[in-house]
């Protein structure tokens, strides 16, 4: 905290002049300062200080954006947004990055104007607006392609292809990514296309095929260790340890998602941290370790009410539900999945509603609620064809029929 408060006393007593400085480098060794304490600012510890730098930052961005070169302030303002981001001041990082795309439009800097765009739509999508995360995308793709900016459109088809995973429309997801990747054709991009072969291993593993899933991320993966993406790395070993959970490689899988939730907590990613810990509580559910898995939904849950993240909350309140119902909490998980779903149903998450009415299903069937059991399972069943998982849908089907199922006298 000290340095930041010493950045906004240099600004204010502003005393260049009467030390014979240089003004213009003295501005821009602040704004140097201001963008390492940045990145000294991820780390988990500095996390408790946020509030009190968010507000000095904002003070400091404010004195320094009149003075400095145009390309330093994007650079700077950039950065400020990307802090805000990983530490979840998502509102914050979306005030950021609109100055950042100002300032880059002022100073015709078209690559730092796309990039902010294409930030500023992941937010949304993150915070579940989808229709507006797609509006800032398609305008990014626009002025991408006016200036033949092919990495650009690929980073923006790319991230419009994650937008229709989380509707739950796959088909459109993978056409988005491949367009992506025949992009990349004539502009080659390892860090993104790392990232895009990530993305296909995840439509692969909704989609209830963890063998191809897993080929396709054991490459992504190893393109992540190749190119230094650390924060990369996590997210793919996050996934490859869903699909070798899918897979019923349970030891494998802990070994990975425990890489990917380390690697994680160490760059101070909160979302991402929040989303390995709902997985990580999954997989202990499959390996009956119940108390555990609900000890990191809660975890999850702690994170996700600051980050204002629908569908990582409704995902989390999915598990601790699970967790509940199997520790014979049924009112505790009654209400956890009902808020789940609700979160799920609002946002159009059909992955989510799948999953939940799935959950609902198993409980009103432990509870002997046969009618109620059996609607829940037929939601679910609609939900996973919809994403073209015919394995979990005919799971949901088979629940069906042995409800349904006449008993012996």
């Amino acid at each position: 905290m000290t340095g930041w408060k010493e950045i906004l006393t240099a600004l204010n007593a502003d005393d260049t002049t009467e030390k014979g400085l240089d003004s213009a480098a003295w501005i821009q060794n602040l704004a140097i300062r201001a963008e390492i304490l940045m990145i000294q600012a991820a780390s988990p510890p500095a996390r408790i200080a946020t509030p009190e730098i968010q507000s000095i930052l904002t003070e400091i961005l404010e004195k320094l954006r009149a003075d400095l070169p145009p390309d330093i302030a994007v650079n700077l303002h950039r950065r400020a947004a990307r802090w805000a981001d990983r530490n979840g001041l998502w509102d914050f990082a979306l005030t950021l990055y609109a100055l950042t795309i100002d300032l880059s439009r002022t100073s015709d800097d078209i690559s730092g104007m796309v990039e902010a765009m294409e930030e500023l739509g992941e937010i949304h999508r993150r915070k579940g607006a989808f229709e507006t995360a797609g509006e800032w995308q398609n305008r990014a793709l626009g002025i991408a392609e006016e200036h033949h900016l092919y990495a650009y459109q690929a980073h923006a088809h790319n991230n419009l292809g994650a937008i229709n995973v989380e509707t739950g429309d796959l088909d459109a997801a993978e056409t988005r990514f491949n367009q992506a990747l025949e992009l990349l054709e004539n502009e080659p991009h390892p860090v993104l296309d790392t990232h895009i072969n990530n993305n296909l291993g995840v439509v692969h593993c909704i989609r209830g095929n963890p063998e191809t899933a897993y080929s396709r991320l054991i490459i992504a993966l190893a393109g992540r260790e190749q190119t230094g993406d650390r924060k990369g790395y996590a997210e793919t070993a996050h996934n490859l340890a869903m699909a070798l959970m899918d897979l019923e490689r349970y030891t494998e899988s802990e070994t990975y998602i425990d890489n990917a939730l380390t690697t994680s907590r160490s760059l101070g990613e909160s979302a991402l941290t929040a989303n390995i810990l709902v997985s990580r509580a999954e997989l202990m559910l499959n390996i009956s370790l119940y108390e555990i898995a609900g000890n990191c939904a809660e975890e999850a849950l702690e994170y996700l009410k600051t980050l204002g993240d629908p569908l990582g909350l409704a995902d989390a309140m999915r598990i601790a539900g699970a967790a509940a119902r199997h520790m014979k909490q049924n009112n505790i998980a009654r209400e956890m999945l009902e808020c789940a779903l609700t979160l799920a149903e609002t946002h159009h998450f059909t992955q989510g509603i799948a999953q939940t009415c799935s959950e609902l299903g198993e409980l009103f069937k432990a509870e002997s609620h046969s009618k109620k059991s059996s609607q829940f399972f037929e939601i679910a069943r609609k939900a996973y064809l919809e994403l073209g998982n015919t394995v979990a849908a005919n799971r949901a089907q088979d629940r069906m029929d042995a409800l349904n199922k006449p008993s012996k006298n």
